[in-house]
């Protein structure tokens, strides 16, 4: 029995043999990689349209841009049996040129700075503040202000009893628009600064009033007029007499009459034949004297002339 299996064994083997040595086995080639059984096959890669063989490295970025300030994230990639390690997918990578930045129409550089004001103008008197900004990629940093010029305000004007007065001018006012005769307009300047009048004076013109009239005895004196005033209503043998003076209503001095009545004694020519020379000067008459006779014994070449001294009566006003 065991010659038997021998030679069967033998057969066998030499059939085998036979029939590798009529198969060609191929050299692996760099593609159409594949795997049977243990044996590993090489195969390709691709990478944008890049053909990479087996084991060959090629450098790809996270992102084909990226913005300004960043850095361009990147990994190395190999192709291992077909299949291309790694996750990153682009070939190149640029980072952004920074943003310029734009206020009031204005377009400003990256980096660049300019100067601004909150305000365009500011009240008379104030200050313009300024601020600096600069460009940072787009956006502007640095204060609030969006003007690029900034004016002080004018001043204002004042207005006075419907009158325009101009900053850093004056004008007169009035304490009262009228004051009594004799009496003094009380006045002051007021100034004008920036629509403010300092003063409080209200009134732009000042009038004298007129000066009263005086009354005597029912007759009007005007102001400045004058008029007799007598001491009694009679006198004897003079009457007292002063000048009365209306200044503004008050009748100066004390009188309070305003005529007199006074008896006068005088020389008069009783009778005569020859035309007098003239009364008898320096002889007194008074009303001791009333109806006492003398004669005027030389006259010239005349006789004498009877004088009697008589009793007579004037009224002044």
């Amino acid at each position: 029995m065991r010659p038997i299996v021998f030679l069967i064994a033998a057969f066998l083997f030499v059939s085998l043999f036979q029939n590798c040595s009529k198969t060609k086995f191929a050299t692996p080639q760099a593609s159409n990689q594949a795997s049977l059984g243990a044996v590993t096959l090489q195969a390709d890669c691709t990478f944008d349209g890049r053909v990479l063989k087996e084991g060959e490295q090629v450098k790809a970025f996270q992102n084909s841009t990226v913005a300004t300030g960043n850095i361009c994230k990147s990994e190395i990639r190999q192709c291992q049996s077909g299949h291309l390690l790694g996750s990153f997918s682009y070939v190149n990578c640029s980072v952004n040129a920074p943003a310029s930045c734009l206020l009031n129409g204005r377009n400003i550089a990256h980096g660049a700075s300019v100067t601004v004001y909150p305000q365009a103008t500011v009240p008379y008197g104030a200050s313009c503040t300024s601020q600096t900004r600069t460009c940072q990629n787009g956006t502007l940093i640095g204060g609030s202000g969006e003007n690029f010029t900034c004016q002080p305000g004018m001043a204002r004007s004042c207005t006075f009893n419907n009158q325009t007065v101009a900053h850093g001018t004056s004008i007169k006012a009035f304490e009262q628009s009228t004051v009594a005769f004799g009496l003094a307009c009380a006045s002051q300047d007021r100034y004008c600064n920036d629509g403010q009048l300092n003063g409080n004076y209200t009134f732009g013109s000042c009038n004298f009033g007129a000066a009263a009239a005086c009354q005597f005895n029912g007759q009007t004196i005007a102001h400045g007029a004058s008029v007799n005033g007598y001491q009694a209503s009679s006198g004897s043998p003079n009457c007292q007499k002063e000048i009365k003076v209306c200044t503004n209503g008050n009748l100066s001095g004390s009188y309070n009459f305003s005529s007199c009545t006074t008896t006068n004694f005088n020389w008069n020519v009783k009778s005569f034949v020859f035309s007098p020379c003239g009364g008898p000067d320096g002889i007194s008459c008074t009303a001791a004297n009333e109806g006492q006779q003398i004669y005027q014994s030389f006259c010239g070449s005349s006789a004498g002339v009877p004088w009697t001294c008589d009793r007579g009566t004037t009224t002044y006003k």
